[in-house]
């Protein structure tokens, strides 16, 4: 069955001296690995942009549901970012998101993916124009969206000041036990779940640790484990 998709690039892996395979997050069936070619010249340059994390093609293959890993028909580049070799800010959401969004959408195979495929295009889109002020909270307002487009974001309705996010229930309540940054942590939640993405928001490098914490907690008692992140470390040193 001939598809034709739109698609981001996540990662690729060298599976030989001339081929690699990449995993990309495609519009119309969620993840699709393709094997690409590693030579230089000509063959080689048009694949180019599948080695660039978050770049984003449109492409036709031959989709067979038997196959793990596809051949490339057509490719013609729509986005290739820019953003993370001029900013250091960009640089390391880029880096975190790539990881994240690989491991996180991973599983997702066979379904079309329109409306969380457009989430994370708004999210790369804003990546490539928008200033530091606001690609310094750009991954958890991402974050947050997701949340929505998976179905599990907190019920924020019921959100009093001074209430914490209850994880297992994911929900709001009233807690005398909490410490204030827990309280104020669960504020930045209940107050990013309001904005839109991309936006500018004001936080302290402590608050966007914190509530870069309580996120991933959310999603592993909540979706799958999304496990221990390599570019956390170099996230969370962009922003010391």
């Amino acid at each position: 069955m001939k598809i034709h998709t739109r698609a981001i690039s996540l990662t690729t892996v060298k599976y030989s001296d001339t081929k690699s395979i990449a995993h990309l997050f495609t519009e119309n069936l969620g993840s699709v690995s393709f094997q690409i070619p590693r030579v230089a010249g000509k063959k080689g340059s048009a694949f180019r942009s599948l080695y660039v994390p978050l770049s984003v093609v449109e492409l036709v293959y031959d989709h067979k549901p038997l196959r793990q890993i596809h051949l490339v028909g057509e490719l013609q580049h729509l986005l290739i970012p820019s953003a993370p070799s001029r900013s250091l800010v960009a640089n390391g959401v880029a880096i975190f998101l790539t990881e994240f969004l690989h491991r996180l959408l991973a599983p997702m195979q066979g379904e079309e993916q329109g409306a969380l495929f457009r989430t994370i295009l708004s999210a790369i889109d804003a990546l490539d124009k928008e200033p530091d002020v606001v690609l310094a909270s750009l991954h958890l307002h991402l974050m947050v969206k997701l949340l929505d487009d998976f179905g599990i974001a907190p019920d924020h309705t019921g959100y009093r000041p001074g209430y914490l996010l209850h994880r297992e229930e994911g929900c709001y309540v009233s807690s005398f036990s909490a410490s204030e940054p827990e309280r104020n942590t669960s504020r930045l939640l209940h107050e990013l779940q309001q904005h839109p993405l991309p936006s500018a928001f004001a936080m302290t490098r402590e608050d966007r640790g914190r509530l870069l914490d309580l996120l991933l907690s959310y999603y592993d008692i909540h979706l799958h484990s999304i496990g221990d992140l390599k570019s956390l470390p170099v996230l969370k040193e962009t922003f010391s």
